[in-house]
């Protein structure tokens, strides 16, 4: 979806300039989008070493607009990349974070930032205690640090709204992902016979799940509904295809479809390049998407763009994106998914109804360069509106290590008050000391500290009322995994402890807290 947005930003806009960052490996393969005003700069090469932020992102984060800066999930090692001086260092105009994370700040570069979900909210049980308070801390310092935030669905943009208040509504915009015509094949008409054949599928004869085996996508419950309709119509020459990629879950599914009995209704296509996925979408009887959460749906809206017809969850993201043109069910009952599938098997009428309908509901959601025109508007909103500084503490990890600098933004404040943080050093790192600076930007005042190893440190900081930006940074730092303490790569300093704004009024924690779950 990002690559497209700056393909049709790069025509719509020729006037600015589009910078995307990447990593070696896929820098040349992105060579595509080269254009008079698109630029790669390879940040990351082979002789790096890339230090992995979180496990969930694998790939590149793009930045938009004159000089819009992107994140990627890495820290670096002293290679004379600071993610806290980048925007400064490039004087970037604008940040856009198309994952959420906010690598690189500057709390004078206005932010825009995209949230696609946020699943970990209403299935925690689907994740580690670590990714969700890793997903956690990107959402709320988004809330933070962002001057706009945009959501890819109305769904998403309300919960946004209701988990956090770091935001002003006014400040959180919906836009659709509008590229539902990306779905193209190159086949011919033998072709696809051929991989049908392949695949022992007839044209029209299955259903298509396209998802990967997340336990949110629901896949054990469609295989049971699939069960039942299959008992009560033994002679239907129906099957159901599913995509996607995972050995560990692959062969627990594969384990149940057997326990079940519809091993040989049930096809496993694995992965499947982009002309192969056009086969299954253009030949399938109709889309299944039996999903239990999604912040938008893309699926729905491809399989309306080609003419199927769609059946669907009635939850979360769904019911907005397919409208009237989806035949719905509860994911959670396999009866109710059942009696779906036969519906459209055995009414014709309601069947070509949901088409002509899905054709209607896809004019609506626009096209790319109409989406492309939508988040340039909240770009250039963001940054005529300039920064609304707020109380904001960058650089500080989940699990309260901090690198070789952190930085805290102090939002505007009427009453006498001052910064208060404290850090330790644990007694395990290697080396005995470690210099501490504190630097105002605002009043210029610089001060110096020395933190022993095993020991704690208090630093209050007098605030003035305009407020401001003060960096904190460290003269050393380590890498557990190269002093035998585990596979921990990151760059290391310190522990933070707390950091408050203290005032007469009241104490403002400046380290998020967590959410509560739905």
């Amino acid at each position: 979806m990002v690559i497209e947005l700056l393909k049709q930003l790069s025509h719509l806009a020729p006037q600015h300039h589009f910078i995307l960052l990447t990593i070696h490996r896929a820098n040349e393969e992105l060579s595509i989008l080269d254009k008079d005003n698109i630029e790669r700069i390879c940040i990351l090469n082979k002789s790096s070493k890339p230090i992995l932020f979180c496990n969930y992102l694998k790939k590149i984060a793009y930045s938009i607009s004159k000089r819009i800066f992107p994140g990627y999930s890495f820290l670096f090692h002293n290679n004379g990349i600071n993610k806290l001086d980048m925007l400064r260092t490039i004087k970037a105009d604008l940040l856009f974070c198309p994952f959420t994370e906010q690598i690189f700040f500057d709390p004078r570069v206005p932010t825009v930032t995209l949230v696609h979900d946020l699943q970990y909210l209403y299935y925690p049980q689907f994740f580690d205690p670590t990714q969700i308070t890793y997903r956690e801390k990107f959402f709320r310092d988004a809330c933070r640090a962002s001057s706009k935030i945009i959501c890819v669905s109305h769904f998403v943009r309300s919960t946004v709204l209701e988990k956090c208040d770091l935001i002003d509504s006014n400040d959180v915009k919906t836009i659709h992902t509008m590229v539902h015509h990306r779905i193209k094949s190159k086949f011919s008409n033998n072709e696809k016979e051929v991989f049908l054949s392949k695949n022992n599928l007839t044209s029209d004869r299955f259903l298509f799940y396209p998802a990967n085996f997340w336990l949110h996508k629901n896949h054990e419950t469609l295989f049971k509904a699939f069960k039942l309709y299959k008992d009560k119509y033994p002679f239907s020459d129906l099957k159901l295809v599913c995509t996607g990629t995972g050995k560990v879950r692959l062969n627990i599914l594969k384990n149940l479809v057997e326990d079940l009995g519809i091993l040989n209704n049930i096809i496993f296509a694995g992965y499947v390049n982009d002309d192969e996925l056009s086969v299954f979408y253009t030949e399938c009887k109709a889309l299944i998407f039996p999903s239990l959460y999604e912040g938008f749906g893309m699926p729905v809206l491809e399989a309306m763009a080609l003419g199927k017809c769609v059946l669907c969850s009635n939850v979360t993201s769904l019911p907005e994106i397919a409208g009237d043109a989806a035949l719905f069910f509860d994911p959670n009952n396999p009866s109710e998914i059942a009696e779906s599938i036969s519906r459209i098997e055995k009414d014709p009428g309601l069947f070509q109804g949901l088409i002509v309908k899905g054709h209607n509901r896809v004019s609506i959601f626009g096209d790319k360069y109409q989406m492309a025109k939508d988040y340039l508007k909240v770009f250039e909103d963001a940054v005529c509106s300039g920064v609304k500084l707020k109380s904001f503490l960058h650089g500080r990890y989940p699990d309260g290590w901090a690198g070789d600098k952190i930085c805290i933004s102090i939002e505007p404040g009427k009453a006498s008050r001052e910064m208060m943080i404290e850090i330790m050093a644990p007694d395990f790192l290697p080396y005995k000391t470690m210099q501490i600076n504190l630097s105002d930007e605002i009043t210029g005042q610089s001060k110096n500290y020395s933190l022993e190893r095993g020991s704690d440190l208090t630093i209050r900081h007098a605030l003035n009322q305009i407020g401001g930006n003060i960096n904190v940074s460290s003269s050393k730092v380590f890498q557990p995994k190269y002093y035998g303490m585990g596979d921990d790569e990151r760059s290391l300093a310190y522990i933070i402890k707390s950091c408050f704004i203290v005032s007469s009024a009241d104490d403002n924690n400046l380290i998020s807290n967590r959410l509560s779950l739905l």
